[in-house]
C-alpha cells in the first residue's frame, strides 16, 4: 500500500483501528493483522506482505517478483520459516 499522502505509521494506525473495531467484521483478519505487523517493521508494501502470507497459507515456499523490496521481504520471510 504505497501512498505519497500518508506516512506509513498513519496507515498502520488506521488499519489497526479497523481491525479492532467491534462494529466491523473483516474476513481473514488474522492474516491481515500478521501482514500489518510485517509491513510495520519491513521494507515491502502492505500488499506484498498480504501476497506472501496468502501464498504461504496455500503452500508456496518462494515468491518471484521484480519488486526489489518485496523480493528482499520474501527472502527474509521464507528464510525465517526454514530456521
Amino acid at each position: 500500500m504505497k501512498s505519497n499522502k500518508f506516512p506509513k505509521q498513519k496507515i498502520v494506525e488506521t488499519l489497526h483501528i479497523l481491525l479492532t473495531s467491534a462494529h466491523i467484521v473483516i474476513g481473514a483478519a488474522d492474516v491481515i493483522s500478521d501482514a500489518l505487523s510485517l509491513f510495520e517493521n519491513g521494507l515491502a508494501d502492505f500488499s506484498d506482505y498480504m501476497i506472501l502470507l496468502d501464498g504461504n497459507g496455500k503452500g508456496a515456499r518462494k515468491l518471484e517478483t521484480f519488486d526489489t523490496n518485496c523480493k528482499e521481504a520474501a527472502r527474509l520471510f521464507y528464510g525465517n520459516l526454514s530456521n
